[in-house]
């Protein structure tokens, strides 16, 4: 693993990881293209409760952006998570097929919203408050559902779960307000000029 945490890992240490991720040919190559590509779409402002934010990664070496203050607040977290190696915002689409409610087959792309390097595994990374998730629930059923306290997207799930990829859920129960909090605060304070 490389040894400047201010550095994503170069291209060579990525195949040296990619051995004990045992990844798939698919998500070996899924996780090349998002390295190697810029964001899959801008982040904008689409909806009233939709706040974009933009920041400087150290950890990435790059500008992050979220558009969410959900998103942004878990992308600060993995900025200060020493379990995470890389963080990518908004990587490639796919297309996905489920079920829609009238039980007729829909195809529809998808950008999830991180890609995330974690020292012991890979995840791709779909952040929505828990209030839209419980409505999705319920006007979507052939897509999501609830399993246990997590939401899932199902049709998100069956697609990187075939190319050998874990697709996650997050919504703000599933980030510590504590850490999440403290990592906005050294943020702040890693840009101030004082």
């Amino acid at each position: 693993l490389r040894e400047d945490s201010t550095m994503t890992v170069s291209s060579e240490q990525l195949e040296l990881l990619i051995e004990p991720y045992q990844l798939s040919p698919e998500a070996a190559a899924y996780v090349r293209a998002v390295r190697a590509s810029p964001p899959a779409r801008q982040v904008t402002s689409t909806h009233v409760r939709n706040t974009p934010w933009r920041y400087a990664s150290r950890k990435m070496g790059c500008s992050i952006s979220a558009e969410s203050s959900l998103e942004k607040t878990f992308l600060v977290h993995c900025e200060y998570d020493d379990d995470v190696i890389e963080y990518w915002d908004q990587p490639c689409t796919v297309l996905l097929a489920y079920q829609n409610a009238k039980r007729h087959w829909h195809r529809s792309p998808y950008t999830p919203d991180v890609l995330v390097l974690r020292k012991t595994h890979i995840e791709v990374i779909q952040v929505k408050p828990s209030v839209v998730c419980e409505k999705l629930v319920k006007e979507r059923p052939g897509r999501w559902k609830m399993c246990g306290n997590r939401f899932e997207d199902t049709a998100a799930d069956r697609y990187f779960e075939t190319i050998g990829l874990r697709h996650v859920v997050v919504s703000e129960k599933d980030i510590c307000p504590l850490m999440a909090e403290n990592a906005t605060l050294l943020l702040q304070a890693r840009h101030c000029h004082c």
